[in-house]
């Protein structure tokens, strides 16, 4: 039993220890024309994927977009739109754990953003 155990945790520990560690996600930039994001490199991953959602849909869809770098520009978005963004390290074809959230969108007045 005991074998056992020790065999499971030190599995368990081996699996803790390739997670990818969450990135932390903060926007550089925000226009009606563009959102500009940007993250630090986070240990194991090889790739990031960002993903964007309407802060009225309140699920993330399937997928996102793949970048190998530390940054990402979205221009393809509606400016009457808020949009939620997040970012995943990803290693092996498997991704880690979620950054922060980050909000872009119009106020009542001009454009803004939060990190």
């Amino acid at each position: 039993m005991r074998a056992s155990l020790v065999a499971i945790l030190g599995i368990t520990a081996a699996l803790a220890a390739q997670v990818v560690p969450a990135p932390v996600l903060v926007v550089q930039s925000a226009t009606s024309a563009s959102v500009a994001l940007n993250w630090q490199t986070v240990p194991g991953a090889s790739s990031y994927v960002v993903q964007r959602r309407a802060v009225s849909d309140g699920a993330y869809a399937a997928g996102g977009s793949t970048v190998t770098g530390t940054s990402f520009t979205d221009s393809s978005f509606d400016p009457f739109t808020a949009y939620v963004y997040r970012v995943f390290g990803v290693s092996g074809g498997s991704s880690g754990l979620a950054s922060n959230e980050v909000f872009a969108g119009p106020p009542p007045v001009g454009f803004s953003y939060a990190s």
